[in-house]
């Protein structure tokens, strides 16, 4: 018998083994994960031509007040860079390619202004709306604006086009992933204020990717602490402890224990069979149940192209590698290279939505052919020249269901928000969407397991 079951080996989990181990060194631990390697949604793997490097399949980003991450990077003892952004970005909006070099890209001063008054109107609202992150659903204001969807503001605040463009492509692309149709207002503005902008949440890379800290803390933590290839089936609470039952190639394996972490995203959580013979307890509470419902994963894919050189840097425009379009597959990209000529050219695509459910059925070939051409129109012909392409399609992958998180439509908030890190008995929950600070990030992903470990320390230890 362990005193703490885990459920999946992602960040979260692994930080809320370490936890416990650290603050309790006469407490046991077992982390339990449905796949074959530790890291969930934070996964890197090595690619190129004849000069390879890292690339992120899953998160990458770090950012200056990410204080958790930058904390681990610097225990292991991992470099810091910031991402490559010198030079023009590009622009694709209503069939044309403009190229701009200011904070706010767009194709002129009156765009420009519009889309800064337009960001600077979400700021304020997320101010005015959600004063406390950790209690989203709580605010006065919460039920009038968890009614509309990110778009219906959008569409109501502006009557500039562009600006309702490239803000509605910033807020799918750097918040969920899921389109601004789909995302309650509320919870937009939910993240604007648990990632505040002036935080930099997107500046920074790990040298040799961020993908190399999960197995990094699974060494630490040792076989007998991370269980692989163990998918939780079920979780039964009794007055005494819990029995938490996993699918493992072997058959199914009964772990008795005090309490249980169950640090997977709430979609997945909710596949997990629940019982109870506590008296009075039900298996599961009505608003728990009904939030893994509606949590849906963001539709997003991430795509690496690799060249030889990062040329678009040094190209006749001087390009920083990073665009955002309409109407287009290729949603954004970005540089995810190393400083300097250190090593391969990386391109980092995001395809998501409608068009990459459309893109994601198309025969491998196709999907790579479509994709670099998109890549060509951007940043020109040498982009046909990659040395290697990868897909991380996360919305097939059913041990993740999505990407980047998950998010809540309208109504979501303030009807089961609560419940989205409230303790059930024995069972704790983390995993980065139960973060208030940083949600969606390392960061949140880190801190959100040290919560939950701390929650049962003091409760079931």
């Amino acid at each position: 018998m362990a005193d703490v079951i885990v459920v999946g080996a992602g960040l979260s989990g692994l930080m809320a083994a370490r936890k416990i181990l650290t603050l309790d060194e006469t407490a046991s631990v077992v982390i339990l994960e449905a796949r074959d390697r530790v890291g969930g949604r934070m996964f890197a793997q090595q690619a190129g031509g004849e000069r390879k490097g890292w690339i992120d399949l899953g998160g990458q980003w770090l950012g200056e007040d990410q204080t958790r991450i930058r904390a681990l990077a610097k225990e292991f003892g991992l470099e810091i860079f910031e991402q490559y952004t010198d030079g023009f970005d590009v622009i694709w909006y209503d069939g044309h390619r403009y190229l701009d070099d200011s904070d706010t890209a767009a194709p002129n001063a009156r765009d420009r202004k519009a889309t800064e008054d337009l960001l600077d109107a979400m700021a304020h609202t997320a101010d005015l709306v959600v004063p406390d992150a950790s209690q989203a659903w709580a605010s006065p204001l919460a039920a009038e604006y968890d009614r509309l969807t990110t778009g219906q503001w959008i569409d109501q605040t502006s009557d500039n086009d562009y600006a309702r463009f490239l803000v509605g492509n910033i807020v799918t692309f750097d918040q969920p992933g899921g389109t601004p149709r789909e995302v309650s207002l509320l919870h937009s503005l939910f993240e604007t204020k648990a990632n505040p902008p002036e935080g930099e949440p997107d500046k920074y890379y790990l040298r040799g990717a961020a993908g190399q800290i999960p197995p990094l803390l699974a060494e630490q933590l040792g076989d007998e602490v991370v269980r692989l290839s163990s998918r939780v089936v079920a979780i039964h609470q009794a007055s005494n402890g819990v029995t938490v039952t996993a699918r493992t190639p072997q058959g199914y394996k009964d772990y008795d224990a005090k309490a249980v972490i169950v640090a997977i995203p709430p979609w997945l959580a909710g596949a997990i069979s629940y019982t109870s013979s506590v008296p009075g307890q039900p298996d599961l509470p009505a608003r728990r149940l009904q939030l893994t419902q509606r949590m849906a994963m963001g539709t997003m894919a991430k795509i690496a192209c690799v060249y030889d050189t990062p040329w678009w840097r040094t190209s006749g425009a001087g390009l920083s590698g990073t665009s955002f379009t309409e109407g287009r597959l290729v949603g954004q990209t970005a540089d995810s290279g190393l400083p300097g000529d250190e090593g391969p050219g990386i391109l980092i695509s995001l395809v998501q939505g409608d068009m990459l459910l459309d893109w994601i059925g198309l025969p491998p070939d196709r999907r790579q052919e479509s994709l670099v051409q998109d890549l060509v129109d951007l940043f020109g012909d040498e982009a046909r020249n990659t040395t290697d392409y990868v897909e991380a399609l996360w919305p097939e992958d059913q041990l993740t269901g999505g990407g980047y998180n998950a998010y809540l439509p309208p109504g979501g908030w303030t009807s089961y928000g609560s419940a989205v890190r409230e303790p059930f008995g024995r069972i704790s929950w983390a995993g980065t969407e139960t973060a208030t600070e940083w949600f969606g990030y390392f960061d949140g992903a880190a801190t959100a397991g040290e919560r939950a470990a701390e929650e049962v320390l003091r409760k079931w230890l």
